[in-house]
């Protein structure tokens, strides 16, 4: 037995034809099917599951021709293979029969073993597009499971990494504040005191030395210099005035201090933001990013002109460009450690937000970041 699942349809006007091939096939365990014409044949060719066809060319009304060419107009049975049965010796007839659609052709009258040889052929031929066809679907159905556990995979793993984030910026913040209020009240108290008896001491009096005096004032200028450079540590680890002020008022704070105590002037503009639109992690990281890069820009750069732009765009997001007229960034010295610009990072990432650095040499540094409103 060589098989007893494939079943095949014959398609010919001529009864004796299909008595023959029924009983050839049938020997073999092939389940046969008929049809005298081809509206019959296209009937059941909608409604069966066929292995193969065999097709006479030369019918009434519809000849095999326009069958075959309808069956090949149907996406879901266009696969099923076509012999085609023909008396016709011609190689036009032939060729017309290969153009419409048909995989192969026997001659009438036919030989039996050739007949079964080439029915065996297609069939195989068939299973194995059909097998080939069927893992295709399986390897397509596993790439997309895969694809889809790689995203829930990634998904997880990207909101690991921003709890991750979070609460490292968090665990930043608490720890410089602690730090800022140290040094505040420790650390300023202590240098305020010392100037206090330095002044006392620079009472007049004639058993002094002028030269004394003034060497003694020159020590409390610097001591005051030195109270006024803690305090503006202190602010800047503290985040108080952020709090107290909100984001565009302790931008311009950065900007006027650092203007005061260096040479270099800052210039902050501000366009089309609404600072009740946004929430109290952007404030603080923007404070943040601001900060730092305006440190980098008065330690590193050498400018003496810096701007900072924070803009609405009308797609939601919100743009904060800093530029500075300094030395470029491929000269810039960078922090031993790599913490500025690895906060930076963070911050920009944990906001689901972009970073652009844009540096020519001796023409200066811009950045340009934008993130979502809403986070």
């Amino acid at each position: 037995m060589e098989n007893n699942a494939h079943k095949i349809l014959i398609v010919d006007d001529n009864e004796k034809n299909i008595q023959i091939l029924a009983s050839l096939l049938s020997e073999k365990n092939y389940n046969v099917d008929y049809a005298l014409n081809g509206f019959d044949a296209l009937k059941l060719i909608d409604t069966e599951d066929l292995d193969l066809i065999l097709l006479d060319i030369t019918m009434p009304e519809m000849d095999g021709l326009e069958v075959c060419k309808r069956i090949k107009e149907n996406p879901k049975k266009k696969q099923i293979p076509i012999i085609f049965l023909t008396a016709k010796t011609d190689v036009d007839s032939i060729e017309k029969a290969f153009e419409h659609g048909g995989q192969d052709y026997l001659n009438k009258p036919f030989n039996s073993k050739e007949l079964l040889a080439r029915v065996k052929t297609h069939i195989e031929l068939k299973t194995n597009r059909d097998k080939l066809k069927n893992t295709n679907k399986w390897l397509e159905k596993r790439v997309i499971e895969r694809t889809e556990e790689l995203k829930r995979m990634n998904a997880e793993k990207l909101k690991l990494e921003r709890q991750f984030i979070n609460s490292f910026i968090e665990a930043q913040e608490v720890e410089k504040q602690k730090f800022g209020e140290e040094l505040h009240d420790g650390v300023n108290q202590i240098l305020s005191a010392e100037g206090m008896y330095i002044g006392l001491l620079n009472r007049p009096n004639q058993d002094r030395i002028n030269d004394n005096a003034e060497l003694l004032n020159k020590i409390k200028e610097l001591n005051l210099s030195a109270i006024n450079e803690v305090k503006n540590i202190s602010q800047g680890l503290m985040s108080y005035q952020l709090k107290r002020n909100g984001l565009v008022q302790a931008i311009k704070n950065i900007c006027s201090d650092f203007s005061s105590t260096n040479n270099i002037t800052f210039r902050f503009i501000k366009k089309n933001v609404n600072e009740e639109e946004l929430s109290d992690v952007i404030k603080t990281n923007l404070f943040r990013v601001v900060q730092e890069i305006a440190t980098n820009i008065v330690r590193h750069s050498l400018a003496n002109k810096a701007s900072i732009v924070l803009s609405k765009l009308n797609n939601g997001r919100l743009k904060l460009m800093i530029k500075d007229n300094g030395i470029g960034f491929n000269r810039i010295k960078s922090d031993s450690t790599g913490l500025g610009t690895k906060n930076l990072e963070r911050r920009i990432i944990f906001l689901n937000g972009t970073l652009d650095v844009n540096s020519v040499p001796n023409k200066g540094t811009s950045y340009t970041i934008e993130v979502p409103l809403l986070n």
